[in-house]
């Protein structure tokens, strides 16, 4: 008996599952030591990117599910923060990411169509992982003092965890949603300055719920309340991950502790 096969789709079928595989594998080597996860886990996806891409990119992105397409885009979007991080933003290019990648740059221009793509792709994945991480810290409280300690600590952690992607969301001289206005990039951006201020927004409902629950708290203050927490957090969150507020003090967490009692504490007084 004869057996038909449409070649095509075999090696679409095949190129899929390799590429699932290979984050089934980075699932498994995150849990061992950092060397070997990223060792091994970094051959691997390159790997999956130079098959994945051997055939045109339209059939490429077709054969993949948006689970992989989505995973493939953070990994990519990983490179270009450490490329602005170290080099600057006017130093990303889609050659300079390719060649960090160790893949043509025809793999990147399956993902993204310049290096705005790929920056605009970097800010709204952070503000949309530190809203969600902000909800959870507000939403694990009822009184509003224990909500805004909750949203401070969460956002120290963050910038903990995430040093470099805070210090491009909030930190470093980087485009802003200004100026992309009247270019073709505003409507994206738009997206990006709505997923920043849900952060804010967070903040100042809080801040609101404090209000609403004493009549001796001043309405118009919010807005400076919300303006100083915010600063101050992003200012702890700076000495830190510079590592300065180890020339300041011996005890960082001790004192890093005292500074968010301090943000707290005027709130206090109308819990």
């Amino acid at each position: 008996m004869q057996l038909c096969i449409d070649i095509n789709q075999f090696v679409a079928d095949s190129m899929r599952l390799l590429i699932d595989w290979t984050i089934i594998i980075h699932v498994k080597i995150i849990i061992q030591e950092n060397t070997v996860k990223y060792g091994v886990y970094h051959k691997l996806y390159i790997i999956s990117l130079k098959i994945a891409t051997q055939s045109n990119g339209k059939m490429a992105n077709k054969t993949r599910s948006q689970e992989v397409i989505n995973f493939q885009k953070q990994q990519m979007s990983k490179a270009a923060l450490e490329i602005i991080v170290n080099d600057g933003y006017s130093s990303l290019s889609i050659r300079k990411l390719s060649k960090s990648l160790q893949v043509s740059p025809s793999t990147i221009y399956n993902y993204f169509k310049n290096r705005d793509e790929i920056y605009i792709y970097v800010l709204n994945r952070g503000f949309e992982m530190l809203f969600d991480e902000f909800k959870n810290a507000y939403d694990s409280h009822t009184n509003p003092i224990d909500k805004l300690k909750a949203l401070c600590e969460t956002f120290l952690s963050f910038s903990g965890r995430e040093r470099d992607l805070t210090f491009i969301m909030l930190i470093l001289d980087t485009p802003k949603y200004y100026d992309y206005v009247k270019t073709d990039y505003e409507a994206e951006m738009r997206v990006e300055l709505k997923n920043a201020l849900k952060c804010r927004d967070i903040i100042v409902q809080t801040i609101t719920e404090i209000a609403e629950a004493n009549p001796l708290f001043p309405r118009e203050d919010i807005s400076y309340h919300t303006l100083s927490i915010i600063t101050r957090m992003i200012g702890i969150a700076t000495i830190k991950n510079n590592n300065l507020i180890e020339y300041i003090t011996s005890g960082m967490e001790v004192e890093t502790e005292k500074l968010l009692k301090d943000i707290i504490h005027p709130f206090e007084m109308y819990k």
